[in-house]
């Protein structure tokens, strides 16, 4: 995904600061988890121009990042801020609702 994709790896620490650091925990290539995937570059591309950053955490290669996430369902997007992290379930089918978690809109 344009900023940047990542599978289960933290970004390197030369990669630029962006405004929206995203992280989207799937399992394997669900329907659910591909259709989170679509979704949420859909929504990237459309409301956020270049200043994102999406890891994508296949939590089957990866489970030890379910914990430190506080991940117990998928797909689940968390946007990590300093007062507390923004998590949405589900296949962010629901543009309104993503966009109104995020507080972009």
């Amino acid at each position: 995904m344009k900023g940047t994709a990542k599978t289960g790896r933290q970004l390197p620490a030369a990669c630029k600061t962006v405004r929206w650091d995203l992280s989207l925990f799937i399992t394997d290539d669900t329907v659910r988890s591909a259709n989170a995937v679509q979704n949420l570059k859909r929504i990237c591309h459309d409301y956020l121009g270049d200043d994102w950053r999406v890891e994508i955490v296949d939590l089957l290669e990866h489970p030890e990042a379910a914990a430190p996430a506080q991940v117990v369902a998928v797909p689940t997007l968390v946007r990590p801020l300093p007062a507390h992290d923004v998590q949405i379930v589900g296949d962010l089918s629901s543009t309104k609702k993503v966009l109104e978690a995020l507080e972009i809109r």
